[in-house]
């Protein structure tokens, strides 16, 4: 299953951060692609999460109490609880159109909190 994360006029330009390029050699394909995605039903309320993407950088999206307290516009109700437990086994990958896509692990047993 592919999830395509586009963006409605959001920049996400200083929600999060690089924290391991892993060889990536264009990363500005990256950031353009990550500032213009929508993450913010991606993040965690009060706490950072890492994302790997394949062949490519890990980025560490800032919590969305973070965001509010730098004066961001976020939807706090629509960030994920700290405590939710989140498929890790997910692949972040850019497409060759420049957008973020996540590609869910189906094949994996997971357990998701309700």
């Amino acid at each position: 299953m592919l999830i395509f994360i586009s963006s409605k006029g959001l920049s996400q330009k200083g929600s999060y951060r690089i924290i391991n390029k892993n060889k990536t050699h264009n990363i500005s394909e990256y950031k353009d692609a990550i500032e213009k995605a929508d993450f913010n039903r991606m993040r965690f309320k009060n706490k950072r999460r890492k994302l790997v993407f394949e062949n490519g950088p890990t980025i560490e999206l800032f919590s969305a109490q973070e965001l509010i307290d730098k004066g961001y516009n976020i939807d706090i109700n629509k960030a994920i609880d700290n405590d939710e437990l989140i498929n890790e086994y997910n692949i972040w990958k850019l497409s060759p159109n420049g957008h973020v896509i996540q590609v869910i692990a189906m094949d994996k047993k997971i357990n998701i909190k309700k």
